[in-house]
């Protein structure tokens, strides 16, 4: 008998020692998994929407050898299909590339800057016209002998002012009230940057860039960042491999000077600190319903992150805004994807957990927190 209740109680302490006492099912917010990215698996690549499309540019993937993409996918939330478009470039001098900036204003995306083979980084910015068209020369063999055939594809993109910054890699960027923004990265000579420029596609060539007032905070690389009301909020990263724990806003609606920036927390989001919990690096980020989200990613140790949390604004103590913890992401743990909001409605895709072949996802999911969890999934 006392053989029997040991037992017992070894199961239950087993059972205890693995129980995930914050499961989905006791958590807001339901994921769900879309039709896949119809090309291969990709980690750093870049999002933005434009007339309720999305689109995602470049990214590294592996086969055989690590690659660096340089082409364009269109996601149609409606259909939940994709269609190739144009590459950044078909020259062999424009590189493809991983973890490079991006934004839409005015009907027209916006990328450049970014990592790619050879250790290169790159300062060039590129337009995209998703309604534009361009033709596409091939050399095949047919029958013997060699000749060239042309493709069309839609979409069209053309080389925009250099970046001021730098050849830079591992930016934050976003968009408010038609104006671009990149800031913050790293490049080889001044290791981690805090800087930042605006991008105004409506300038003159050889003007489009202004320089802003640099982020008053630490340094960082890989951070994230959200838009609640035309107020970017600006969070973690690494700065010297230090996981940055200061939490800053930046509103472009105040005058110039050093007040366009807020510091909402420097010790690791104050009231809510939950140890390293939010602290991260190369996480997605999103806002919906005046809320903003971050999931996925890197501790500053490089164990990789599932979990999501939701940020309300302007509440609690000092009106600095509370974390609250949701249904964490449903699939693989991942870090260097990559999130878009269409309709009112979050996506998280692709993204890496490593720099094998079975490392770099495919995969879409959309997310909803306003629904309770449910384990049915759909493609």
């Amino acid at each position: 008998m006392k053989n029997k209740l040991a037992s017992i109680v070894l199961v239950l302490m087993v059972a205890l020692t693995f129980c995930n006492c914050e499961k989905n099912s006791d958590l807001l917010g339901n994921w769900r998994q879309l039709s896949s990215l119809n090309a291969r698996g990709r980690g750093g690549a870049t999002c933005f929407v434009i007339d309720n499309k999305a689109y995602i540019v470049g990214g590294a993937g592996y086969y055989k050898t690590v690659e660096y993409y340089k082409e364009t996918w269109q996601f149609n939330p409606e259909t939940r299909s994709w269609t190739e478009y144009a590459s950044i470039d078909t020259s062999s001098a424009i590189k493809g590339r991983m973890n490079g900036a991006g934004f839409a204003i005015n009907k027209k995306g916006y990328f450049g800057t970014g990592y790619g083979k050879d250790a290169t980084y790159f300062d060039d910015f590129y337009e995209f016209d998703p309604y534009g068209k361009t033709t596409i020369y091939k050399s095949v063999v047919q029958n013997g002998d060699t000749i060239t055939k042309s493709d069309t594809l839609p979409g069209a993109w053309t080389a925009t002012d250099k970046f001021p910054g730098g050849k830079i890699t591992g930016t934050i960027s976003f968009a408010i009230d038609s104006i671009g923004y990149v800031g913050t990265g790293y490049t080889k000579e001044l290791g981690a940057s805090n800087t930042f420029y605006s991008y105004n596609s409506k300038n003159d060539d050889g003007k489009k860039w202004e320089r802003v007032e640099n982020i008053n905070a630490t340094k960082r690389q890989n951070a994230c960042v959200f838009i609640i009301d035309d107020i970017a909020y600006i969070f973690g990263g690494v700065n010297n491999s230090i996981g940055v724990e200061d939490f800053e806003r930046f509103n472009p609606a105040e005058p110039k000077g050093d007040y366009r920036w807020f510091k909402v927390s420097q010790d690791l989001y104050d009231d809510y600190r939950r140890g390293s919990e939010l602290l991260r690096q190369r996480a997605v980020a999103f806002s919906i319903n005046g809320r903003g989200y971050i999931s996925c990613g890197t501790s500053s140790a490089g164990g990789t992150k599932n979990d999501t949390w939701e940020y309300i604004p302007f509440v609690g103590s000092d009106n600095r805004g509370e974390w609250i913890k949701v249904a964490s992401f449903e699939g693989s743990n991942r870090y260097n994807a990559c999130s878009f909001v269409v309709n009112n409605e979050a996506y998280i895709l692709c993204g890496q957990n490593g720099a094998s072949e079975s490392s770099y996802y495919d995969d879409v999911w959309t997310f909803d927190p306003t629904q309770d969890y449910d384990e049915k999934k759909y493609k």
